[in-house]
């Protein structure tokens, strides 16, 4: 009942500013016909008027004027032909633009045969009556016969001029008349002569010109007339249809604001009626029960009980209400039993924490236990090991005093020795990383002595496989690097070494270059066995074996060095890339910051 005004009210005012759009839209368009039928009727004038012009005087202006109102008329006819409402009165347009093409069509001819008129107009004034006499000199005539000829011809060119400038019939009839006379002189001596002819073809240039002037006189001033006058005639219908039509538009817009006013009229008084009577109606029927509803829910939230929920017997809105106040009331004893429940779950997970507490404190007394326990146990085991390979070398000196298999079991003793000795180092090495314990010394050094010196610790391992090493070293010798040479010695040894243990010839390549300021890159290739695409994600992976065949002929490792490697170039600010190609080589890439952080704090 509220909204039944206000869908009127706003249904009317939808219809009244629809009903004025479409009421200006028609008006422009309407306007903008008459617009354009008058200028078509005011340069359709224009028109004719330069083509009369121009049938007196051939004024070049004029035949220009034509062209532009030309143009400008078919303009104008297209843009009352895009005109929507006037697409069913298409066929007058039609016949106006083909009387329009006729027009420029007929101008065309007019302006030919007036170029055509000038030049025989030319061509017949340079026949002079005096060059036609002095030829009946040489026929046997009398001279007062001569003389006659002689003043016909001079009296019709003199008709023939005048005819030319005023367009009169008599003049045109005297011209005949006097050819015809000398021409009848003529044959009555019977001079049949070239000058006959030639008075002949005087007579029809000039009869050529009158018809030709007859023609483009007829033209301008019947032809292209009547086209002008179909023209304006059609512009006038449209014109007397616009006022017509933009008449009724306007009666019809306004019946349609008369209705529009009636029924807002009507929706106000129902509206005002309405806005009386529903506050009444909704106090009675809403805010009341709410007001006790209400006043229940601030009971409860105080607290205290409350026996009965006023309105749970109601099947609206307000019933729902009472019953989400009862819910509420359920609710609130819910949340009170809960919240007890919660103190007891709290004192129980703080029991929890501590318990979680001291056994974490266990796990990490145990893990240094573990870390202690290794590095003792490798300090324990070193001493001995270094001991037996030192001995075993110091025998290794004196082979004179051993035989052939003496010698083999001391070299075992001293590779087995040194093979056992680099595993506990590995050890040892990762469990000071993992217990972050590993000491980091940064200092400068100059790069291209540590790597010379690193080539020399393994010259012997490449040397007894026949191993070519390539040593390339872009930046200046006296290169100067931030950072822990023991470590970065380390992690050079281990992928040169791993790059020697895999490869049975060919060669081992250390390739250092400068790409930036920032970092240097070392790539580590070898032409060896390769890596198959699917280990390469395991390459870095602790006591990682790829496969049992390279374990077999190539030998046992711990698994650790490319670990080692990786955690170590990470403590150094490093990253370690590796790509292989199986049965060609493998390549590692190490890029190193110049300029460590760590050193600088």
């Amino acid at each position: 009942m509220l909204t039944l005004p206000l869908l009127l009210l706003g249904f009317s005012s939808y219809s009244t500013h629809k009903d004025f759009n479409q009421a200006t839209v028609n008006a422009n368009a309407q306007a903008n016909i008459l617009m354009l039928t008058t200028l078509l009727q005011h340069d359709v004038i224009d028109l004719q008027r330069n083509a009369f012009i121009y049938k007196d005087s051939a004024s070049h202006s004029a035949a220009k004027k034509i062209t532009a109102l030309h143009i400008r008329l078919d303009t104008t006819l297209k843009k009352l032909q895009a005109i929507e409402s006037l697409h069913s009165h298409h066929e007058n347009l039609n016949s106006m633009k083909n009387h329009l093409n006729d027009y420029k069509i007929n101008f065309n001819t007019v302006v030919d045969n007036r170029t055509r008129l000038e030049v025989l107009v030319k061509k017949y004034i340079s026949n002079t009556p005096e060059a036609l006499a002095l030829k009946t000199q040489a026929l046997s005539l009398s001279a007062s016969q001569k003389q006659t000829i002689k003043n016909l011809l001079e009296q019709a060119q003199s008709h023939s001029l005048s005819y030319l400038l005023n367009n009169y019939q008599t003049h045109l009839t005297h011209f005949k008349k006097n050819i015809s006379e000398a021409i009848k002189i003529l044959k009555i001596n019977n001079q049949k002569t070239i000058l006959i002819d030639q008075i002949n073809s005087h007579q029809k240039d000039f009869l050529n010109i009158v018809n030709l002037k007859r023609n483009y006189t007829y033209l301008i001033s019947v032809v292209m007339a009547g086209s002008a006058r179909e023209i304006l005639y059609f512009s006038d219908t449209l014109s007397e249809l616009s006022k017509k039509t933009s008449k009724s538009q306007q009666k019809r817009t306004t019946d349609k604001v008369n209705n529009q006013k009636n029924i807002i009229f009507y929706a106000v008084t129902f509206g005002i009626f309405m806005a009386l009577i529903t506050p009444l109606y909704f106090f009675w029927l809403i805010i009341k029960p709410i007001q006790k509803i209400t006043h229940v829910l601030t009971e409860l939230s105080k607290g205290k009980d409350i026996e009965r929920i006023p309105g749970l017997e109601r099947g609206d809105e307000i019933g729902l209400l009472a019953k989400s106040a009862d819910i509420f009331k359920a609710k609130n004893e819910q949340t009170t039993d809960l919240l007890q429940q919660a103190e007891n779950s709290i004192t129980v997970q703080q029991k929890l924490n501590k318990e979680l507490s001291e056994a974490k404190h266990q796990a990490e007394k145990s893990l240094s236990v573990k870390s202690d326990f290794l590095a003792n146990m490798s300090h324990e085991l070193r001493t001995p090991l270094n001991s037996v390979i030192g001995y075993t070398v110091r025998l290794l000196k004196k082979t004179d005093d051993f035989n052939t298999r003496q010698i083999s079991s001391l070299n075992a003793i001293e590779r087995n020795g040194k093979h056992l000795l680099a595993m506990i180092n590995d050890i040892l090495d990762l469990s000071k990383i993992e217990a972050d314990k590993l000491e980091l010394r940064f200092e400068n050094f100059v790069l291209h002595n540590l790597c010379e010196n690193v080539i020399d610790q393994l010259q012997a391992s490449y040397e007894a496989k026949n191993l070519e090493f390539i040593f390339e070293f872009s930046p200046p010798k006296d290169f100067i690097v931030t950072s822990d040479p023991i470590r970065l010695s380390q992690v050079l040894i281990n992928l040169i070494s791993n790059a020697i243990k895999y490869t049975e010839q060919g060669w081992v390549k250390l390739s250092i270059s400068q790409p930036d300021s920032q970092y240097i890159k070392f790539i580590i290739s070898d032409s060896g066995i390769g890596i198959k695409k699917e280990d390469m994600h395991r390459l870095f992976k602790r006591f990682e074996q790829l496969d049992s065949d390279t374990r077999f002929h190539i030998g046992h490792g711990t698994g650790l060095g490319l670990a080692i490697v990786d955690n170590v170039s990470r403590l150094l600010g490093a990253s370690v890339s590796a790509s292989s190609e199986y049965n060609q080589g493998s390549s590692f890439t190490v890029i190193l910051p110049i300029t460590n952080l760590a050193s600088s704090t």
